[in-house]
């Protein structure tokens, strides 16, 4: 992984960071194959920034969090599949199938980051609705993916994200702990 420069303030620059696996690219080209983005009034989140956040840290030490990484007792990976879509609010997502391991394992990252006790669920968030006529569409394109299912993978890493936001949002994996095998 690339480390962002830190110019000598280790421990003082923050970044938005989050906890994230990212699915393989054989199973982001059928979820990309079965959206409905027809519906145009809905946003399309681009297919590199479709992830599972197992947990947000929002602004941090980037060295800090490495370190935190570092430490993690990493669990052996299971398998993960995409399955059905949903709305919280005015984001359209796709499900996670993942058994006890992934749950678990946001909450243990939970604690071992100090990042909260958050509900998890686990998603990829797919679209968000911008206006009342996108919100009609995001429940067609939630109705249209409620069947969806990609294949079965098991993951291989846990990354650390640094994220930017605002017109052109960017995402760089800044650390990585593989998963040990099953």
């Amino acid at each position: 992984a690339t480390l962002p420069p830190f110019s000598g303030h280790s421990g003082r620059v923050t970044q938005r960071l989050f906890l994230a696996v990212w699915p393989p690219p054989e199973v982001i080209s059928e979820l990309a194959a079965a959206l409905p983005t027809h519906l145009s009034e809905l946003r399309w989140q681009p297919s590199w920034r479709w992830h599972i956040t197992i947990a947000f840290l929002g602004q941090r030490s980037a060295d800090k969090e490495l370190s935190r990484l570092d430490r993690l007792q990493a669990p052996a990976a299971e398998p993960v599949s995409l399955q059905g879509a949903g709305a919280f609010g005015p984001v359209l997502w796709v499900g996670v199938t993942s058994g006890d391991w992934l749950p678990h394992l946001a909450h243990d990252c939970g604690r071992q980051f100090h990042a909260g006790d958050r509900r998890f669920r686990a998603h990829v968030t797919v679209a968000r609705a911008r206006s009342t006529s996108a919100q009609r569409q995001l429940e067609a394109a939630r109705s249209a993916m409620a069947e969806f299912g990609s294949r079965t993978w098991v993951p291989d890493q846990l990354t650390l994200v640094s994220s930017r936001t605002g017109p052109r949002p960017t995402y760089e994996v800044i650390g990585r702990k593989p998963f040990r095998s099953p």
